[in-house]
């Protein structure tokens, strides 16, 4: 028998989508052909949601855990967004004031992993994150 030596590539994230601004949406982890972890998703502008997250963040994060069949009607199912690979899970989500607000799970894919996330956005400049996961 000889000696082989086993490769292991070092795992890359990456954030596949633009955070826009008082937007709301829903948002997928994927694992790509060539092994870079994603965030992709589909955000939609909502004028409202900026004052109902600064009337309580709690309660913010509930509605948006409870809005699935409003977001379908907004943006459509977590399986409608774009992507390229294998999905590992999806949530619902906010981005407004430069935070992100990250709750729910994808009835298709399930829940998504808090950690991935992070690492998706470990180069962004977001300044906060709140998760209900």
């Amino acid at each position: 028998m000889g000696i082989f030596e086993i490769k292991m590539e070092e795992q890359k994230y990456k954030i596949g989508m633009e955070l826009v601004e008082e937007t709301v949406g829903k948002i997928i982890l994927c694992r790509t052909p060539n092994n870079i972890i994603t965030l992709n998703g589909k955000l939609v502008y909502d004028d409202m949601i900026k004052e109902q997250v600064e009337e309580d963040k709690d309660l913010f994060l509930r509605w948006l855990e409870g809005a699935g069949v409003e977001l379908d009607s907004m943006v459509g199912y977590h399986k409608d967004i774009p992507h390229n690979g294998i999905t590992l899970g999806g949530a619902y989500a906010a981005f407004i004031n430069n935070k992100l607000y990250v709750t729910g799970r994808s009835s298709s894919f399930g829940n998504i992993n808090k950690n991935e996330l992070e690492k998706c956005l470990s180069d962004s400049n977001i300044n906060n994150r709140l998760y209900n996961l």
